[in-house]
């Protein structure tokens, strides 16, 4: 005798999987790499769970002068799940050629083309001394619900100030120098 319909679970579950989890915080987590690529006109941003090999000369992004960029890599979900009230953790690199730059990463839950932001945070400066560098620090998130076809953004400002020279962002997963985002998700209990 098999078991009851009402009983049986779907393989949707299956379809998610943790890198590693944090029990005390009740989340587990998921790596998302931010990949930089190219079509047949523009270059453009995206968020992947695996490690991609970011495409031709979008291996990484440059604000020259007094300025900010701002880089958008989103990640659509097929399937409903939600982001755990914890932090979320980024590590990336960046380097300096004069004066000071810094990158500022905000997470927004996107519907409907509306963002609502889940939490942001700057990494320190950068300055020209420190060569091409890790830049890790925390995010702390909000708890926040996906549906299907909702959109976690990842919004990137790289900032120079001072003048002359060059803040440098790089972004290529399978490369020297990964740009990569934890984010803390509920684990189903």
């Amino acid at each position: 005798m098999g078991v009851p319909v009402r009983y049986r679970k779907g393989q949707e579950s299956l379809n998610f999987t943790f890198d590693w989890f944090d029990f005390a915080a009740g989340a587990g987590y998921k790596t998302f790499h931010m990949v930089g690529g190219e079509n047949d006109t523009a270059k453009i941003y995206f968020a992947a769970s695996s490690a991609l090999k970011s495409s031709g000369s979008n291996v990484e992004t440059e604000q020259a002068g007094n300025g900010t960029t701002e880089l958008n890599f989103d990640i659509e979900f097929e399937r409903p799940v939600t982001i755990a009230n914890a932090n979320s953790y980024v590590v990336l690199y960046a380097s300096e050629s004069a004066s000071t730059g810094s990158v500022n990463v905000q997470i927004y839950h996107v519907k409907n083309g509306a963002e609502t932001s889940l939490g942001q945070e700057a990494c320190e400066n950068i300055t020209s001394a420190s060569g091409t560098t890790a830049r890790t620090f925390a995010i702390s998130t909000s708890k926040k619900g996906f549906g299907i076809g909702d959109i976690l953004r990842f919004e990137v400002k790289i900032t120079h100030s001072g003048g002359a020279g060059t803040t440098t962002l790089h972004h290529d997963p399978n490369g020297s120098y990964p740009f990569k985002v934890y984010v803390p998700f509920v684990i189903d209990a």
